[in-house]
């Protein structure tokens, strides 16, 4: 509210003299506030330019100014987007913190507290805003530390990547899921941004240090690390319940060779078992053959002579089947 009383309320009037016929209440009541917002921290840091800046007129126009941008030419902010989920939350953001959420420890049950020895409120999460809307921010243990220890406030700008929206699975409207909706932020994907970056969608992911991340601070996007040393590749071989040895890659080649010319002389040996007892059994096979040619059973005629290929073939299966099976 400015020193004459005019607040949101005449600007919406304002703005539907204009002929703004789309703006509502809600619309005006949001984007008025982080005008507000912007135009004081503007006054305080510059206490000269408050005559340029700080006027109801100059709001108005921000107002307009805004309404041309979202409605005339259908564009829409980062978190626009984000709640209406046509652009993932997992996208570079910059964002700027509007407030600090404090509520009771979520690890103590309050039912079981004594009046008078209620622990001390703590930073649940944060509210963020893209300059033109507002989304709240579920925070883990880190970023909850760093807002305790002041190197979160309001009006921190805090880059982000890999955050999660947690919401329904249908798009909300920007103004109903304040409420509603949340993003998950960790540690390790948010850092400081410079006062003078822009709010929005960022145009890459920040590269963090080893030195600024936790074990506790999630995923990291980006690292940026300097290779000092490359050692060799190394071996070793894991038993039942130990580890047996150490060994480089020179070693390494040499054991694979050593047990390739294993494998290779073990076949070899294989090979000329089989060829040998092959060659056994064909000159059995011919002296076996030579002797049922010559056999004849006494009181038998030629006629009931036994045939030759037959009996050597029977004979030669009942012998020497089981040892067959026995080589291959």
């Amino acid at each position: 509210m400015f020193e004459d009383g005019r607040s949101e309320k005449e600007a919406l009037a304002a703005m539907l003299g204009a002929g703004c016929s789309l703006a509502t209440e809600a619309w005006v009541k949001n984007h008025w506030s982080l005008i507000m917002w912007k135009l004081a921290s503007i006054v305080r840091s510059r206490p000269e330019l408050v005559g340029d800046y700080w006027s109801f007129d100059g709001a108005v126009n921000q107002l307009l100014y805004r309404y041309e941008r979202e409605t005339n030419q259908a564009e829409r902010s980062a978190i626009k987007r984000i709640q209406e989920q046509d652009s993932p939350a997992t996208l570079p953001l910059v964002l700027c913190v509007t407030k600090l959420i404090w509520a009771d420890p979520p690890e103590v049950d309050m039912a079981n507290v004594q009046p008078g020895n209620e622990p001390p409120m703590v930073i649940v999460g944060f509210e963020l805003t893209d300059g033109w809307y507002r989304i709240r921010a579920s925070v883990d243990s880190t970023l909850r530390g760093a807002a305790q220890r002041g190197k979160v406030v309001e009006g921190t700008k805090l880059i982000v990547s890999g955050a999660k929206l947690e919401a329904s699975r249908e798009g909300t409207d920007v103004l109903d899921a304040l409420g509603k909706s949340s993003i998950v932020i960790n540690g390790n994907s948010t850092a400081l941004a410079p006062w003078h970056a822009k709010l929005g969608f960022a145009g890459q992911v920040f590269a963090a240090g080893l030195e600024s991340i936790t074990p506790e601070g999630g995923a990291i996007p980006l690292l940026d690390v300097v290779v000092e040393n490359v050692f060799p590749l190394g071996f070793t071989e894991f038993g039942k319940n130990s580890v047996r040895g150490y060994w480089s890659a020179e070693e390494e080649k040499a054991r694979k060779e050593d047990e390739e010319k294993g494998r290779e002389n073990k076949r070899a040996r294989m090979m000329d078992q089989a060829e040998k007892e092959k060659l056994e059994y064909d000159d059995l096979f011919e002296v076996l053959q030579e002797a049922a040619a010559r056999c004849e059973l006494p009181g038998s005629s030629q006629s009931d002579s036994p045939d030759s290929s037959k009996f050597i073939q029977l004979v030669f299966g009942i012998v020497f089947e089981p040892l067959s099976l026995l080589t291959t």
